[in-house]
């Protein structure tokens, strides 16, 4: 996901895809210490998408 994509959302929509990406590096995470994660990059690009969600998240509350 794009961070255009990204600024496209409204504010809640934006806050729910975050607890979805949290969700999703946690899980990714958990199967990665347990070997059941077979494409490791896997979580390197969740936490990639989150930290772009999580950084227009604090812009729009700056502006503010």
């Amino acid at each position: 996901m794009k961070a255009a994509d990204l600024r496209g959302l409204t504010d809640a929509e934006l806050e729910a895809r975050i607890q979805t990406l949290r969700r999703a590096v946690f899980d990714a995470q958990i199967q990665h210490e347990t070997q059941q994660l077979g494409d490791t990059s896997k979580l390197r690009s969740s936490k990639r998408i989150l930290a772009r969600a999580l950084t227009i998240e604090r812009e729009r509350s700056r502006k503010a």
